[in-house]
């Protein structure tokens, strides 16, 4: 097949690796494959990328003439995720030639916002409103005294908005199995789940941790931002005398200056002191050494917003012990690969993890020995194609009665057509007398 893959491709998106990764699996297997970098033309993600491992142009320079430019692939797929400036063309070029999506976070609040800023007069609470309804409005007003933390952070995973950004797609693709059905009631179209398809060629080089003397060294990987559970860590090594003589915790990932001075304060103000070592960005070379020098690693979230996690991954394919939350995709690894944590009982469960970690140590590494090579096989991009072509063919032949359907729901609402109608349940029936039930 001739596919076209729209996705970011620059050196800091995890999303532009995951694309790597899938994409030379399907070149090994003879697939015709172009990459088409979906960022914004002056976007600060423009100015680096990947390396080729196929011809790759610009959205933009295809923004004239999409129809003509992409009507020569067989399949077009679009990797969309909760950032604009990275997935700039996508909606638009979408909107164009319809295709498959691949989507990579639950939650598109932030991609919608930033979208009706640049390219729409209505507002973020009408958009909302039709999309997730008046109990979606109420719960964002309501939050309005700390959006950051109380919506954006938490209560907007209650209202999924999808449809802004997918109405024309003839499939989706999710992580996870726990968004799949939502993407299924709210876009009407086939949707499967895939694991993420993620390099770790060097974390599963990795040599098993061993346990030599205290402190024992726990991190967290990745941009630092509430969600992450950071001050809950923190708050369960500071109440325990035992935790907190036996833990480090090292957070390597951007941080702000605000969040940096007052996770420190935290640290300091538990009923035991915390040794908190904040390391910022860093880069690869420094990230693999705090890696290979950890004993354990959280990687905690709530809300989970995240259609999968490229640091689990990375975590089980280390070989360390891991912390997760209980949950979204992280429902999806085994209990026997890891140490689960429940937001409900957040503080007691990391507590009871961590002492379970550094009483049995060994039991730990075999754990994660386990976690690894169930990680490795899971993510490869050999197994992600392996799903993902069938589903493309799949598509291929629903796509022409999906088309039908749209050209046939625009017209009935441009006639304002109730949903009321008999006239519906009609059309509804004849669809389904001549195509049978496409998913």
């Amino acid at each position: 097949m001739k596919l076209a893959w729209y996705t970011p491709y620059s050196r800091r998106s995890a999303i532009a690796l995951f694309s790597k990764e899938v994409v030379s699996s399907l070149l090994e297997l003879g697939h015709e494959v172009t990459i088409i970098r979906s960022e914004a033309a002056h976007s600060d993600s423009m100015k680096t990328s990947r390396e080729r491992v196929c011809e790759v142009i610009t959205a933009e320079s295809i923004d004239s003439n999409v129809t003509d430019y992409l009507g020569g692939f067989d399949c077009v797929l679009y990797n969309i995720g909760n950032h604009l400036g990275n997935h700039y063309y996508c909606l638009p070029h979408q909107a164009q030639m319809p295709g498959i999506t691949v989507l990579h976070d639950y939650i598109l609040h932030n991609l919608l916002i930033e979208w009706l800023q640049q390219h729409n007069n209505e507002s973020y609470l009408d958009k909302l409103n039709a999309e997730a309804g008046k109990d979606a409005v109420q719960s964002y007003q309501a939050a309005s005294d700390d959006l950051s933390r109380k919506w954006f952070m938490s209560q907007c995973a209650d209202f999924p908005v999808l449809r802004f950004a997918m109405k024309s797609t003839l499939g989706v693709v999710t992580h996870a199995k726990f968004y799949a059905s939502m993407c299924s009631s709210r876009l009407q179209c086939p949707v499967t789940t895939i694991p993420l398809a993620f390099c770790v060629a060097n974390e599963r080089k990795l040599e098993l941790p061993k346990f030599k003397h205290l402190p024992m060294r726990l991190i967290t990987i990745g941009d630092a931002n509430v969600n992450k559970r950071f001050e809950s860590v923190i708050q369960a090594i500071g109440e325990s005398k035992d935790l907190s003589s036996t833990w480090q915790y090292r957070i390597v990932g951007g941080i702000s200056k605000s969040y940096e001075e007052l996770l420190t304060k935290l640290a300091l103000g538990g009923r035991y002191p915390v040794d908190l070592v904040i390391l910022g960005k860093v880069d690869d070379s420094a990230l693999h050494q705090e890696l290979k020098n950890s004993h354990a690693i959280a990687c905690l979230r709530y809300p989970i917003i995240e259609g999968a996690s490229a640091s689990a991954i990375v975590s089980l394919a280390s070989a360390r012990p891991t912390l997760v939350s209980g949950g979204g995709c992280y429902g999806d690894i085994p209990d026997e690969c890891i140490y689960r944590v429940r937001h409900s009982h957040e503080f007691v469960d990391i507590q009871k993890q961590l002492a379970a970690i550094s009483s049995d140590y060994g039991r730990a590494i075999a754990k994660a020995q386990a976690a690894r090579s169930w990680s490795v096989e899971r993510h490869s991009g050999r197994q992600y194609v392996k799903s993902l072509l069938p589903f493309i063919d799949k598509v291929a032949k629903a796509s022409p009665c999906l088309q039908l359907a749209d050209t046939v729901s625009t017209y009935l609402s441009n006639w304002k057509v109730s949903p009321q109608l008999p006239l519906i349940d009609r059309i509804d029936a004849e669809s389904t007398a001549l195509f049978g039930e496409l998913f």
